[in-house]
């Protein structure tokens, strides 16, 4: 196939210049995450999607979660001081904020890692030319990661997505393209739920159940369609 797209999460603003432990730290954890995939699950090809600007119809949303990131952080410092250190970790990792500059020191890591191997088998030259296409490239979405996941798969660049968002499931409803949609990989184990819409746009033999016709009206005639998911 022609690969696998997976999303990774940025945001906007702030920051600074991460320092060289923090940058060490993500990119080792996004290149062994790339190498367990092209060396054990035999994926061809790796697409990583990175968030680009934030998306202003969410800015709402946005908010709620900077407010939820700050709180946690005043939790973890009180955990601290405390002694409770195993606890104030735990707070502190849901208050990390990965900024613009984190997400292109990554990539660059991440493309330069996989530079000389491509999905063919070859290797780049001197001068920097290939003849095939590296295994892992980066992608910078214009907005959010996940309409350039759906994208790339609707354009058969793709042939899975590798995510936890569940906004997929609507853009593949409302875009009427069906995909593979991986949630909840195991690193270790390999297992993974795979979601696809093929129930809901594949032509059947049988009409479509009153719940099958509600859950389409919703996804594909709603604004908040995406809220109606929290129970499939």
């Amino acid at each position: 196939g022609n690969g696998s797209s997976t999303s990774t999460s940025t945001s906007t603003g702030g920051g600074g210049i991460p320092s060289p432990r923090a940058q060490q730290a993500c990119t080792r954890y996004v290149q062994s995450r790339c190498s367990a995939l092209l060396d054990h699950a035999k994926i061809k090809r790796l697409l990583l999607v990175f968030d680009g600007r934030r998306c202003p119809l969410k800015a709402g949303t946005n908010r709620e979660r900077e407010a939820r990131r700050q709180a946690n952080l005043v939790e973890a410092r009180r955990l601290r001081s405390e002694g409770r250190m195993a606890e104030a970790a735990e707070k502190y990792k849901l208050c990390v904020r990965v900024t613009d500059e984190m997400a292109r020191i990554v990539a660059r890591a991440v493309e330069d890692r996989y530079r000389s191997t491509t999905a063919g088998g070859t290797s780049t030259t001197a001068t920097g030319s290939s003849t095939g296409e590296p295994r892992v490239a980066c992608i910078f979405a214009p907005y959010e990661a996940d309409a350039q996941l759906a994208k790339l798969c609707i354009d058969g660049r793709a042939d899975a997505v590798i995510t936890e968002d569940s906004d997929l499931l609507v853009y593949s409803a409302t875009s009427g393209v069906p995909f593979p949609i991986i949630y909840k990989l195991d690193r270790d184990s390999g297992c993974c739920d795979v979601i696809t819409m093929d129930w809901l746009l594949s032509p059947s033999p049988y009409d479509p159940s009153p719940d099958q016709r509600r859950l389409h009206r919703e996804m594909v005639g709603r604004d908040d369609g995406s809220k109606k998911l929290a129970g499939v």
